[in-house]
């Protein structure tokens, strides 16, 4: 007679980690058995892994300046993941319609810090996107937004970390 059978078994995490065109391979020991005979084989098996996309984790805090004031903000390092084995991520920074950041507002892809002096004059916010990617193409980055506000210095008060003019844009939680 013909016999069918199935075996499942769950990958283990790792399989997942594999990046693009990494190889691993697993052996499994089997055994086949009727009434009259009894064989045993064994099955190879190669898992060839495939790039992801790197992950938003945690969304992008808005940032509030005091306007005419220095500032330094970082991106957590926890806002952004790759699992992929041996992939690392490069950021950049544009204003979320895609245009170049104003010419007061540095970022520093390597540090992940944006820094600059608030311009004295500002009136509205601005959004800032960040980008990470992992290199593999255009499929393979991940973007967030997030808003920076301006407040005034003497009489304006920064809603996180009460910044005034005296101690500028420290302890906003932005770096």
């Amino acid at each position: 007679g013909h016999v069918t059978g199935v075996q499942t078994c769950a990958l283990p995490i790792w399989v997942q980690s594999l990046g693009a065109g990494q190889v691993v391979t697993e052996t499994f020991v089997y055994e086949a058995s009727n009434a009259a005979l009894r064989t045993q084989s064994t099955l190879t098996v190669a898992v060839t892994g495939t790039n992801d996309a790197p992950e938003l984790i945690h969304a992008l805090p808005d940032m509030q300046l005091v306007r005419g004031k220095a500032f330094m903000g970082r991106v957590p390092q926890d806002s952004f993941r790759d699992i992929d084995r041996g992939d690392s991520l490069s950021y950049t920074a544009t204003l979320s319609n895609g245009k170049p950041l104003p010419r007061w507002l540095k970022f520093d892809s390597v540090m992940q810090t944006f820094s600059g002096i608030a311009p004295a004059n500002a009136k509205d916010s601005i959004v800032v996107r960040i980008t990470a990617s992992d290199g593999h193409g255009e499929s393979s980055k991940v973007t967030d937004v997030f808003q920076i506000s301006f407040v005034r210095g003497k009489s304006g008060r920064a809603s996180e970390g009460r910044a005034n003019e005296d101690r500028g844009n420290e302890g906003l939680g932005n770096g």
